[in-house]
């Protein structure tokens, strides 16, 4: 009997905090279309929508100009995420447009909390359809939409793969893919990809984004994005009647479509960036911030910048910090690097820490500075955060906060010993004329003379050797000096230098070895470098899986060790075993 009385209690409490998790989200209600544009006798969708509310008394407009085919069709959708309710309520109608001309969607109206609410009038265009347009596979394409056409090195370029067909498509599959040669690539999850209906040329499409790459190019020069191809499911028989049976299966054709190539135009940066400007390419924000607004000079004060952008933020380094006079700095180190989808693009977000000593008392002003390269108006832009007061007192010259520094301490030689024979001139046992230090001091001016002909000429012949091929013979050394370096970063777990080591010590070494300009190196011309020196194509294919991970790796960052320590063993390996053909 309790337990009867509770269960109704309980609910009630739950629609109690459902109401008010509702009436603290935003409540809005709104009109959409899935087509500003519409072929004469052609119909679309219009969606009335109210979010994070309980309506009620829902009132469409009149459709004047339209004839209603269906509707309203009603759906409810219900979401939490992390305690916070989000609720829609929607009502669907499908129209027809009968007669040319312009006409306007009036507002429909609900009533919230005893308070009415509409939507904003929504105009549809209805235009004269093309005559003889038949339903063919010919009316299915998929279209390449870039964002930008010319761009810059390291701005974002979104890229569209979109469906347009005037038939009924059930599926779609990616065949084959650009391996967007000259670009970093990375696919965008959330888009809107609505099915939408657009007239193009008299004949009214169904459209849908299939597909969106976010590229930044990280070189110069026209680069070319190869055709996808994709794989289309068409219904060839939709037949109303048979499709009522239920033992009617839709007759489904398959056919490949192919995407036409489509080259950026790739710039170089101006060359006229102020000492601020640190790589950053976009659209960008940014914030700083001190830990303190007074301090001794006993103290350490840490000045804190983060960026955040829709450009290639691993190409950003940390901006010069300009300090006053008396204040010395630590090299800056990235605190934050991190980079997630906004509004369908990527966004990169990364904060550096700069620790600085005040070394006299004083009152200052700490002016942080950021400079981007904004690609739409074609300049330098310099954001000045805001400027931060800071009062440094006298301290006690005894450290309390501050970073140990690595410091050789110098070493005391003990006093020697006191010499107890204090003859000036102690009696020789032998003879110096045809004594061993005789014939070496003899013999030591003409070792010297052999030893400056031979350096000489060892000079000469090293200034008169073709740079390319001083550089090819010095390759092998070079790409073992990095990887040192590499492995001090691997036991340090410093990933991103690492990755960028180990990515250095590879390109480097093959533009070295094969005579390649770092500015003409591609995936395609390395491959056929290699192939045609009869490399083994698993050592080529294992060579160009390293620079893929590295790319991955510098750009969404990954600290796993054992990911790490396999990089590194297969790059040495790799190396050796190239060298080792190379070298036959």
């Amino acid at each position: 009997m309790l337990g009867t009385k509770i269960q109704p209690f309980l609910l009630s409490v739950l629609m109690l905090l459902l109401t008010f998790s509702l009436q603290a989200q935003e409540v809005s209600f709104e009109a959409t279309t899935d087509a500003r544009e519409v072929v004469e006798n052609n119909s679309f969708s219009v969606v009335f929508t109210l979010r994070n509310a309980e309506g009620s008394g829902f009132r469409p407009p009149a459709f004047d100009g339209f004839r209603v085919l269906r509707g309203p069709n009603r759906s409810v959708s219900t979401q939490i995420s992390n305690g916070v309710v989000r609720s829609e309520k929607s009502y669907t109608y499908t129209l027809l447009a009968r007669g040319k001309g312009t006409y306007t969607i009036e507002p429909a109206s609900i009533l919230v909390n005893g308070k009415k609410l509409t939507t904003e009038p929504v105009q549809v265009k209805v235009v004269e359809g093309k005559e003889g347009v038949e339903k063919d596979l010919n009316q299915v394409t998929v279209r390449v939409i870039p964002s930008v056409v010319d761009a810059v090195v390291g701005q974002q370029i979104i890229i569209d793969y979109k469906l347009y067909t005037t038939v009924n498509v059930d599926s779609y599959n990616v065949i084959e893919e650009s391996d967007y040669q000259g670009f970093f690539a990375q696919d965008i999850k959330r888009f809107d990809s609505r099915v939408i209906r657009e007239v193009e040329d008299g004949v009214q499409y169904v459209t849908k984004v299939l597909k969106r790459v976010a590229l930044f190019p990280q070189q110069a020069g026209a680069l070319t994005i190869e055709p996808m191809l994709i794989q289309i499911g068409i219904v060839e028989d939709d037949d109303p009647a048979r499709r009522r049976s239920m033992f009617f299966n839709r007759n489904i054709k398959r056919t490949a479509i192919e995407t036409e190539p489509l080259t950026i135009n790739v710039s170089s940066l101006p060359g006229d960036a102020p000492a601020t400007f640190s790589g950053a390419v976009g659209q960008y924000q940014v914030s700083s911030r001190l830990n303190r607004k007074m301090m001794t000079t006993d103290d350490v004060l840490s000045v804190r910048i983060a960026v955040q952008g829709n450009g290639d933020v691993k190409r950003i380094q940390p901006p010069e910090l300009n300090l006053p006079e008396g204040f010395d700095a630590y090299d800056p180190k990235v605190k934050d690097e991190s980079a997630y989808e906004i509004n369908g693009e990527i966004v990169g977000k990364k904060e550096f820490e700069y620790l600085v000593l005040p070394k006299k008392p004083g009152t200052y002003n700490i002016a942080p500075a950021f400079t981007f390269y904004n690609p739409d108006s074609a300049k330098y832009v310099t954001i000045e955060d805001d400027v931060f007061p800071l009062n440094v007192r006298q301290g006690s010259m005894v450290a309390t906060d501050r970073p140990a520094l690595e410091e050789e301490e110098a070493t005391i030689d003990d006093i020697e010993f006191i010499m107890l024979n204090t003859a000036l001139y102690p009696k020789q046992s032998s003879p110096f004329i045809g004594s061993l230090l005789f014939w070496l001091l003899s013999v030591l001016p003409l070792l010297l003379l052999g030893g400056i002909w031979v350096f000489k000429r060892s000079r000469d012949a090293d200034l008169a050797m073709d740079p390319a091929l001083k550089r090819q013979k010095k390759a092998r050394k070079a790409a073992e000096k990095r990887l040192e370096t590499a492995n001090q970063h691997l036991k340090a777990e410093k990933s991103r230098a690492f990755y960028d080591e180990v990515s250095k010590a590879m390109l480097d070494y093959v533009c070295d070895k094969l005579q390649i300009p770092r500015s003409e190196l591609t995936k395609e011309n390395l491959r056929e470098k290699l192939q045609n020196l009869k490399v083994e194509e698993s050592k080529i294919d294992r060579f160009m899986k390293i620079i893929h991970n590295c790319e991955i790796a510098l750009f969404a960052g990954k600290d796993n060790s054992e990911a790490m320590n396999e990089t590194y063993e297969n790059c040495v390996d790799t190396i050796a075993s190239i060298e080792a053909h190379l070298s036959r």
